[in-house]
């Protein structure tokens, strides 16, 4: 079916009766199938409108151009005019191109937001991976521990019980500071909108100020040219290293 995605100049009703049209139903609903536009210039008289929306409108002529990228149809953009005739004297072929065009650019915008939700569901398997590498084993390691000093505790054997707790404490200490750390990469990991080369200098100070190691950041304008995707690789890359 067609879902009307937006509009201008038409009623309130007319918007809520068109959100959704059956592909093959009333003139919208056949223009999406066509190859070119079609050009109504008497709604009132045309007996392939199906639907009372237009006519409640008052609407006199009607142009649907289908959008298309590949020669697969995406949807229709449609003009009104109150008259009847208005678009008699219009270029089909000015219309046609535009919807091809128009098709293109929608289908550009969806590739898009592809890829960004996989740069985003990419950047969560990562992070799932360091928490399951890191912080899933320190949990079971804790689980075998606290067992460990249940069963010392069973036994009066209090020296034991205080040399597990102080290994017990390294570790919560040492999980503590990799989630601290996870987050850190979290923040600092490239995001839409926000220069990649200040990410990475943010993230490279973080790192100079844990580890007293200083870092030079070298080639600014390259990275001015990398996708979302590609600065989330190398940003992973920088990370191993």
């Amino acid at each position: 079916e067609l879902c009307l995605a937006a509009s201008r100049g038409l009623s309130e009703t007319f918007r809520v009766h068109e959100c959704r049209i059956p592909i093959g139903t009333c003139l919208c609903g056949l223009s999406v199938t066509m190859d070119e536009p079609l050009v109504v210039d008497d709604l009132a008289t045309d007996p392939r409108l199906s639907r009372t929306a237009c006519r409640e409108e008052c609407v006199g002529s009607w142009v649907g151009v289908p959008l298309r990228s590949r020669d697969r149809p995406l949807g229709i953009l449609t003009l009104y005019a109150r008259e009847c005739g208005a678009f008699q004297t219009i270029d089909r072929r000015l219309l046609t191109t535009i919807g091809d065009q128009l098709g293109v650019a929608v289908e550009n915008a969806r590739w898009y937001a592809a890829m960004r939700e996989s740069a985003v569901a990419e950047e969560r398997a990562a992070i799932a991976a360091e928490l399951h590498d890191g912080i899933a084993q320190s949990l079971a390691y804790l689980n075998v521990q606290t067992a460990r000093v249940q069963e010392l505790l069973e036994r009066g054997e209090t020296a034991g019980v205080r040399q597990e707790l102080t290994a017990v404490r390294e570790v919560i200490r040492d999980t503590y500071q990799d989630v601290r750390q996870l987050l850190v990469d979290f923040r600092n990991a490239p995001k839409e909108g926000v220069e990649f080369a200040s990410s990475l200098r943010a993230h490279l100070d973080t790192f100079g100020l844990r580890t007293a190691i200083k870092t030079d950041l070298v080639g600014d304008a390259v990275l001015r040219d990398l996708s979302l995707l590609q600065q989330a690789e190398v940003f992973r890359m920088i990370q191993e290293a």
